[in-house]
């Protein structure tokens, strides 16, 4: 049995009725660890946000459920979502520690079980969605309510 990242954001309206959940594999379940975001990664992704109209940041994470056991801040995490322009959705979550920002999860299930297939479609997309802009027709760094970047 894999382990979960139940990820919570609050939906277009302030409350509970529209909210919807993501379901996070944890990544060392696929991979054996959590990998390192390079910083140059992070400043690539805010100068995107900055600079392109369907990149953003917005304040959405509501709730996290680790895995069982596990203890997190919900202010530590954070998720990059993304959707292509051929509507694949792919999505990646992250948190916060003293070393930087670690990959710990992605989504969905079927992309996880592709990568535990081939581990160099994990870092593919995500160079994509750095390095091709044109290619996504959203993003979003989505970071707990009422944070921002």
């Amino acid at each position: 049995m894999s382990r979960k990242w139940d990820i919570v954001f609050e939906g277009e309206e302030p409350g509970t009725a529209d909210d919807f959940t993501l379901t996070f594999i944890d990544l060392r379940d696929i991979m054996g660890d959590f990998l390192e975001l390079k910083e140059k990664a992070m400043r690539i992704l805010v100068d995107l946000i900055k600079s392109h109209d369907n990149y953003h940041a917005v304040g959405n994470i509501k709730e996290v459920i680790p895995p069982e056991l596990e203890e997190i801040e919900l202010q530590s995490i954070w998720a990059l979502l993304g959707i292509d322009k051929d509507d694949l959705r792919f999505g990646f979550l992250f948190r916060i520690s003293e070393e930087g920002s670690l990959l710990i999860g992605v989504w969905p299930k079927a992309y996880a079980d592709a990568i535990k297939d081939n581990n160099r479609l994990l870092g593919g997309v995500i160079i994509a969605m750095l390095e091709n802009p044109n290619n996504w027709k959203r993003v979003d760094a989505v970071l707990p309510l009422k944070e921002t970047l």
